[in-house]
């Protein structure tokens, strides 16, 4: 990637080393201006001081004073050569940006595919369950109910002639009543028979609800991980559109100093340069299409918005073609879902929004099965169903520490310890300055992160006052603002959430204030 901000292309040097190399060096009367110029500046600068050499030059109706030794030209390749890496590196964003979208698109055509199978073992144990309540029903009702009643009959009296009449019109009495018993006997068996598989180990109806719950977290976890795919394909897209709208700049200026080079060149030395030419040059211009908004965020949204972002550059003097850039945005149109809960099976909330809602005619059976959930049971850390990417404590080895300044011997890296030391200097960093702006200690890490939170030792100052330097710290993540310290006592460990999503952590004052840290961890997962 070209480093835009500091110097892109390391074109300074490159300029430098081309005027350096040139067997003849350049002969004229502001060489000295050109040369430093050229050693130290971006193309904007070089442009700018070219077009002031021009322009003076023709309102003095002064010469060219550059000889024809190959320096120009060098310096002219040099654009050519940032102009072509500027739009590869506008290539590579485009790879990322279509590899971002892809990576969404795809990790949400897997979501489909595993809300379906999780529909479908629901939906299963839902039938499972009000399979087991007939069994169970039909269970009692024939082994305790109707066999029972059958059984019932007046107690058997002596064979008495004069008692007959007592037996007469009884079950005892029927014709085949032992047999009929029998009966009896046999289908409260094939009942009980039925009902076991509900109730004996291991009981149908459970293993059909544990093939449920898996699904269901390894759908949440999914969803938690796709949530973390769409922030890195808008961060993809942000990084790249705010890439273009530099180097797009940045291929005007480079364009800019070809055009000035070549109308010094054409007037060649002792001849006038011509004016008409020097201004053409000044009136190249480029054209943005959604145009450059007053924010570089707002830019973004608003090519986002357009789902692509173009550049045209008006042609150079003494030619018909222009030439153009665009970065193409497609959508795909998926959104993060703040309002999933994470993971966690039996609250109030999983039982309305997933728990067989759709099943509203079925209410008594949807009780029971929530009433099992007594309390909220979290998706397990491991084995079947874990989060693939669980939130962890970062290493440490993944960490770079650094501060806004170093007092008393301070090492922004000390207070990386799981084990602080709070008594100055024990495991401590100390900033300097008390710089208007805000003293800062931060670490930058190995990659993107996913942050939940921050956990920070306080210097133990031993009743001194020292504790409520933390008092006014701002924590952010990739630049938000996610948190404060608020007060955190004399020596004393406090765990702050902080939710973002960065590769760096800030710890920053809102006053002039020393930054004082002696143990400091990060609780998130790596996205990328």
């Amino acid at each position: 990637m070209v480093k835009v901000a500091i110097v892109p292309f390391a074109v300074v040097t490159a300029i430098k080393d081309a005027v350096q190399d040139s067997s003849v060096m350049l002969q004229m009367r502001q060489s000295d201006a050109l040369l430093a110029a050229s050693a130290s500046s971006s193309p904007d600068q070089l442009s700018a001081l070219l077009q002031k050499q021009a322009t003076d030059m023709v309102s003095s109706g002064g010469e060219s004073p550059y000889t024809d030794d190959g320096t120009l030209d060098g310096i002219k390749g040099t654009m050519t050569e940032l102009i072509q890496e500027l739009k590869d590196d506008i290539a590579d964003g485009q790879t990322k940006i279509n590899g971002a979208k892809d990576n969404v698109v795809d990790h949400f055509n897997t979501i489909k595919d595993m809300l379906q199978a999780t529909t479908r073992t629901r939906d299963a144990h839902y039938d499972c369950r009000q399979d087991e309540d007939q069994a169970l029903e039909e269970e009692i009702q024939e082994c305790t109910v109707d066999l029972m009643a059958y059984w019932t009959a007046p107690v058997m009296p002596t064979c008495d002639a004069s008692k007959i009449e007592d037996i007469m019109g009884t079950r005892v009495w029927e014709e085949g009543w032992g047999a009929k018993l029998d009966d009896h006997v046999t289908v409260c068996k094939a009942k009980q028979k039925a009902a076991d598989v509900y109730t004996d180990a291991p009981k149908k109806c459970n293993t059909k609800q544990d093939d449920f719950e898996d699904k269901w977290c390894k759908s949440q976890y999914a969803h938690v991980t796709n949530c973390a795919n769409i922030r890195a394909q808008e961060r993809d897209y942000s990084d790249a559109v705010t890439a273009f709208v530099k180097h797009s700049h940045m291929i005007a200026s480079a364009r800019k100093v070809q055009c000035f080079i070549d109308v010094i060149q054409l007037g060649g030395t002792g001849t006038q340069l011509d004016g008409n030419k020097v201004q053409a040059c000044v009136d190249l211009k480029y054209f943005q299409s959604p145009e450059k908004e007053e924010t570089v965020e707002a830019t973004v949204s608003a090519a986002v918005l357009a789902k692509k972002i173009t550049v045209t550059y008006d042609p150079l003097p003494g030619s018909t073609d222009g030439d153009s850039i665009s970065l193409d945005l497609p959508n795909p149109d998926k959104k993060c879902k703040d309002t999933w809960e994470r993971a966690v099976r039996g609250s109030e909330g999983w039982k309305k929004s997933v728990f067989y809602s759709h099943k509203a005619d079925k209410t008594p059976i949807r009780q029971r099965i929530q009433a099992r959930y007594t309390e909220t049971v979290a998706c397990p850390t491991s084995g079947a169903g874990a989060d693939p990417n669980p939130m962890a404590i970062i290493p440490y080895a993944d960490m770079t520490a650094s501060q806004s300044s170093r007092g008393w011997d301070s090492i922004p890296g000390r207070c990386l310890t799981a084990n602080p030391q709070p008594a100055y200097p024990g495991t401590c960093s100390h900033t300097l300055d008390k710089i208007e702006s805000g003293d800062w200690w931060k670490v930058s890490l190995s990659g993107v992160y996913e942050i939940e939170s921050v956990t920070i030792t306080n210097r133990d100052s031993r009743g001194r006052g020292w504790e409520h330097r933390l008092d006014t710290v701002d924590i952010y993540v990739g630049g938000h603002k996610c948190g404060e310290t608020g007060e955190i006592g004399d020596g004393q460990t406090k765990t702050i959430p902080c939710v973002g999503t960065g590769s760096e952590i800030m710890l920053k004052q809102r006053i002039q204030e020393w930054v004082t840290i002696c143990g400091f961890q990060a609780k998130g997962r790596k996205i990328a």
